[in-house]
C-alpha cells in the first residue's frame, strides 16, 4: 500500500466536475478542436438566427388594390380604345369609394362594368351617377406593390381584407415555438446530451424552412414557423451551454460575448441577403441550404460535452471524447494516470471509476463511497462543508422550485429575462418607424448591438456580471423614460434615446446568458436556462401588446419599457456575483455561492438596528 501511494502521488491525479478546467488546460484550451467547435457553433447559430430576423421581410404587407379583370381590361382596350396609361388612370372606377378611399376589398361586378357605356371610363368629372346602379362584389384577386418586396407570404397567400389577421398568426406561431422550445430543448439537453439535441434542432430548422417554401398552404406554413422558432431557440441555448462547458473559466467571458453577437451578425448579414434577394421563397431556401451545409461538418468533427458526460457518470464515454480532443489538439496525455470522479452517482450501466495507474488500486474500489462529492454545502456558521450526500443523487427539475435559494434565484432571473426580451423585441420591431430604407434600418438595428456586446466584455471583467446588468438596465430605463419629455419635432433626440435604450437592453441580453449559466449547477444548467428563456418568450409576446399602446400616446410604450428595465436593475442586485468563480456543479455549490457572494442588504440593516438599540436598553 505504501508503494501504491507513492506511485499514485507521482503520476496519478483525480479529476471531477469542480476542477474540470484542469483537464481542459492540459488538452490545450486554444487547440484546434476547441477553436473548430467555436467557429462552427458561431456560424450555425448565426444562420439559424437569420430565420428569426427574416420575419421582418417575409411577413411584410405591401400596398395592394383590386385587380382589374383581364376580360374587362381587354374589353376597354378594344371597344373604348383606352391606352395602358389611360387604363391606369381610370382603373379605380372599378371599385367603390368610401371616405375618399378606393376600396381594396370590394369591386363592382364584372357584368355591371362590361355593360356600362365607354363614356363612364372617359369622362373627367363625377361618375357616381353610373355607380349607384352597379352591383358590389368581393374582390377575387389583387395587385401588390413590388417596389420594395417582390413577394412576401402576404402576397403569396393573399392575406388581404378579412385574412390580414393571419399574418399575425404566423408571427405568434413562431413565438409560441420559441416559448416551448426554450423549456423542452433545455430539459432534453440535460437528459440526452448537448450535441445530439443541438444537431436535432439544426436539422429541424433546415427541414421546416425548406418545407415552408414548397407547400402552398398558409396553415402548414404557420406550423413550420412554429418548428423553426422551436429549433432556433433550442439550438441557441444548447449551443451556448455546450460552449460554456468546453471553455475554461477565464475565457468564458470572451466566448460568451462573441456568441452573443450571433444575432447582430445575423441581422446585418440578412439585411444584405434580403436586399439582393427580395423573393421570400428564395431567401428562405438560401438560409435552409446554408444551414444544412454548415451542419454536416459539425456532425462529423464534434463530440459530446465531456463535462456533461462526467456529470452523468458516463466515464467510459468521457475518456473517449477527451482522447479524441487530445488527438485533435496534438496533446500527449496518458489517461491511464487519470482518475475521473463524477459528482453525482453514475448510471447503472457505467463503471464508477476509470482506469488509474496500473497496480494503484485501493482496497475499497467496489464501494460506493469512491464516488465522492466535491461540492461544498454551507453550514449555519457561513462556512462550507463537504457533507453533500443529497447532491450525490442526480438533481431533478423540481429541485429548482423546491429548494428555496434556487426558487428565489430563478424568479429574479426569470423577470430579468422577461424584461430584456420584452424591451429588446419591442424596440427591434419598432425599427420600421425610423425614416429611411427598411434594409438600411434593419442593418443599423443589428449594428447597434455590436458595441453593446463588445463593450460588455470590459465591464463584466472589471466590475462583474451583476453590476454590468444592473447598469445596462438603468441606462436603458432612463433613456426610454426620457423620451416622454422630448418636445415634438426633436426627432434626432428621440433617435439618440432610442439607440441608447437599444444599446442598454442589448448589453443586458449579452450578459444574462453568461450570468445565468454561471449560477445554475451543471445538471440543472440547461433546464434553468430553458425555464428563464421560456419567461423571456412571454416578454416577446407582451412587447406586441405594449407597442399597440402607441395609439393612446406615442411615448407610452417607451415609458413602460423604461419602468420594466429599472425594476430589473434593482432585482438583479439581490443575486450573487459570479465573476472569478468556477461553474457550480451541485446544488450545494450554488447555495454556497448565493449565501457568500450576494449583497446582504437586509442582514446588514438588521444588524445595524440591533447594535444601535443596545446602548439605549442599557440606559
Amino acid at each position: 500500500m505504501e508503494q501504491d501511494h507513492e506511485a499514485r502521488s507521482e503520476g496519478d491525479y483525480e479529476i471531477n466536475e469542480n476542477d474540470f478546467d484542469t483537464i481542459l488546460e492540459r488538452l490545450g484550451r486554444n487547440g484546434q478542436y476547441f477553436i473548430r467547435s467555436k467557429i462552427f457553433m458561431f456560424i450555425l447559430v448565426t444562420v439559424a438566427a437569420m430565420n428569426i430576423g427574416a420575419s421582418a421581410f417575409i411577413d411584410q404587407s405591401p400596398a395592394y388594390e383590386c385587380q382589374l379583370p383581364d376580360q374587362l381590361r381587354n374589353n376597354l382596350i378594344e371597344k373604348c380604345n383606352l391606352s395602358s396609361s389611360e387604363l391606369n388612370e381610370v382603373k379605380n372606377r372599378s371599385c367603390p369609394i368610401k371616405n375618399d378611399e378606393v376600396s381594396k376589398c370590394y369591386s363592382y361586378s364584372l357584368d355591371s362594368l362590361m355593360h356600362v357605356n365607354c363614356s363612364y371610363w372617359k369622362e373627367k368629372g363625377n361618375v357616381t351617377v353610373y355607380q349607384k346602379y352597379f352591383d358590389v362584389v368581393d374582390c377575387k384577386s389583387w395587385v401588390f406593390d413590388t417596389s420594395t418586396y417582390k413577394s412576401t407570404i402576404f402576397t403569396t397567400f393573399q392575406l388581404t381584407c378579412d385574412k390580414t389577421w393571419q399574418l399575425s398568426l404566423s408571427k405568434y406561431a413562431m413565438l409560441l415555438g420559441i416559448f416551448f422550445g426554450a423549456f423542452i430543448a433545455g430539459h432534453a439537453s440535460d437528459s440526452y446530451g448537448r450535441r445530439p439535441i443541438f444537431l436535432l434542432m439544426t436539422a429541424q430548422i433546415s427541414i421546416a424552412t425548406l418545407l415552408s417554401v414548397f407547400v402552398p398552404n398558409f396553415y402548414f406554413y404557420a406550423a413550420m414557423r412554429f418548428l423553426v422558432g422551436f429549433g432556433v431557440i433550442g439550438a441557441c441555448e444548447t449551443g451556448y451551454v455546450y460552449l460554456m462547458e468546453t471553455t475554461v473559466s477565464h475565457q468564458r467571458i470572451v466566448t460568451s460575448q462573441v456568441m452573443q453577437t450571433t444575432f447582430s451578425v445575423a441581422f446585418m448579414l440578412l439585411a444584405f441577403v434580403a436586399y439582393m434577394e427580395r423573393t421570400w421563397q428564395n431567401l428562405m431556401l438560401y438560409i435552409s441550404i446554408l444551414l444544412f451545409i454548415c451542419g454536416v461538418p459539425f456532425f462529423f468533427l464534434s463530440g459530446e460535452s465531456p463535462r456533461w458526460l462526467l456529470s452523468m457518470g458516463k466515464l467510459g464515454r468521457t475518456r473517449k471524447v477527451l482522447e479524441a480532443i487530445a488527438k485533435a489538439n496534438k496533446k500527449s496525455i496518458d489517461f491511464d494516470n487519470i482518475k475521473f470522479l463524477p459528482l453525482h452517482k453514475p448510471t447503472s450501466d457505467e463503471p464508477k471509476l476509470m482506469v488509474r495507474e496500473k497496480g494503484a488500486l485501493d482496497d475499497d474500489d467496489d464501494d460506493d463511497d469512491d464516488v465522492t462529492d466535491s461540492g461544498d454545502a454551507l453550514t449555519s456558521s457561513g462556512e462550507c462543508s463537504n457533507d453533500n450526500d443529497k447532491d450525490r443523487v442526480r438533481p431533478k427539475t423540481r429541485d429548482i422550485f423546491q429548494r428555496k435559494i434556487l426558487r428565489n434565484m430563478t424568479l429574479i432571473l426569470c423577470y430579468n429575462w422577461f424584461a430584456c426580451t420584452c424591451i429588446y423585441y419591442g424596440l427591434t420591431l419598432n425599427v420600421t418607424n425610423l425614416t429611411g430604407d427598411p434594409y438600411v434600418n434593419f442593418f443599423l438595428n443589428g449594428l447597434v448591438e455590436v458595441p453593446a456586446n463588445m463593450g460588455a466584455i470590459w465591464l463584466i471583467t472589471k466590475y462583474g456580471r451583476r453590476f454590468t446588468i444592473s447598469v445596462a438596465n438603468t441606462l436603458s430605463g432612463l433613456s426610454l423614460i426620457s423620451m416622454l419629455f422630448v418636445p415634438q419635432g426633436y426627432k434626432d433626440v428621440n433617435l439618440v434615446l432610442y439607440l441608447l435604450g437599444k444599446f442598454g437592453t442589448s448589453a443586458t441580453f449579452s450578459c444574462i446568458y453568461l450570468y445565468t449559466s454561471e449560477l445554475y449547477p451543471t445538471l440543472l444548467r440547461g433546464n434553468g436556462i430553458g425555464i428563464c428563456s421560456s419567461c423571456a418568450r412571454i416578454g416577446g409576446v407582451a412587447s406586441q401588446a405594449v407597442n399597440n399602446l402607441a395609439g393612446v400616446e406615442t411615448s407610452l410604450p417607451y415609458v413602460i419599457y423604461g419602468v420594466i428595465a429599472l425594476l430589473a436593475a434593482l432585482l438583479i442586485l439581490c443575486l450573487p456575483e459570479t465573476n472569478g468563480t468556477t461553474l457550480p456543479d451541485s446544488i450545494a455549490d450554488t447555495e454556497c455561492l448565493y449565501r457568500k457572494r450576494r449583497i446582504h442588504i437586509l442582514s446588514k440593516l438588521k444588524y445595524n438596528q440591533v447594535t444601535t438599540r443596545a446602548p439605549l436598553s442599557q440606559q
